[in-house]
């Protein structure tokens, strides 16, 4: 089966004046489609500009980068906006939700960008609050929501177009430990369902909810294991106290 993201000999160099400064110094990497995989590494060592390439949001300075079938290293801004919105689903650190918008408005944004119909909007919104467990609050505003609902609407917008993987860059990290648990339940209940999802985490605990590990140092890949039994994150919500 061809791989979501298939990367090989991907260079990214930063240009500071006259100074470059490599930022990942030939990774290569295929994530399987259906895949739950977490990319770790210390500060400094590669993991968010690989998160930026792997969702488009930056270009490689050397390699090629297939997504989802398509080659998409050489591609024009436009084009790459259309696969940031269509292709690929987003999940942040600080939720980004717009604060005077209803859950329900706040899912329905990728789908206005995309052209799809008010009715279907609505319905396919409706459809991925429920899948998260907000099917009873998709009228209220940010303001209204606790931080862990608040990246669950931020997980829903993320589906709503239905993209070939979800990318989330630290999605527990301004959460406390019982809701980040609960937003790694719902990360491994969409993978269960064949959702390929690539994290970013700095905590070995919260990458090992994943069924694979990245590890990245100096702008290497330097190791890439499976883990036997990943941390159920539902068993450890029905243990805590």
């Amino acid at each position: 089966m061809t791989p979501v993201v298939h990367l090989r000999e991907i260079a990214k160099v930063y240009r500071l004046g006259k100074v470059e400064v490599p930022a990942l110094r030939g990774v290569s990497l295929d994530v399987g489609r259906g895949e739950f995989v977490a990319i770790m590494g210390p500060s400094g060592s590669g993991k968010s500009t690989l998160m930026n390439l792997i969702g488009c949001l930056d270009r490689p300075t050397s390699g090629s980068y297939i997504l989802d079938g398509q080659d998409v290293s050489r591609m024009s801004d436009d084009d790459l906006a259309d696969v940031r919105n269509g292709r690929i689903g987003f999940v942040f650190q600080t939720f980004n939700l717009l604060p005077r918008l209803s859950a329900l408005k706040n899912v329905e944004m990728p789908m206005l960008y995309a052209g799809v119909a008010r009715a279907e909007r609505r319905a396919r919104a409706v459809e991925a609050l429920a899948q998260v467990g907000l099917g009873h609050r998709i009228h209220h505003t940010a303001p209204e929501l606790s931080g862990g609902e608040q990246q669950r609407v931020a997980i829903a917008r993320a589906l709503v177009n239905r993209p070939a993987i979800l990318l989330a860059d630290e999605p527990t990290g301004n959460l406390d430990s019982r809701a980040g648990e609960e937003i790694l339940a719902i990360f491994q209940d969409l993978n269960a369902a064949g959702i390929t999802i690539a994290m970013v985490s700095h905590d070995r605990e919260i990458a090992e909810h994943a069924a694979r590990i990245i590890t990245l140092r100096d702008g290497r890949l330097v190791r890439d294991e499976r883990v036997d039994r990943p941390r159920r994150a539902r068993e450890i919500i029905a243990a805590a106290p």
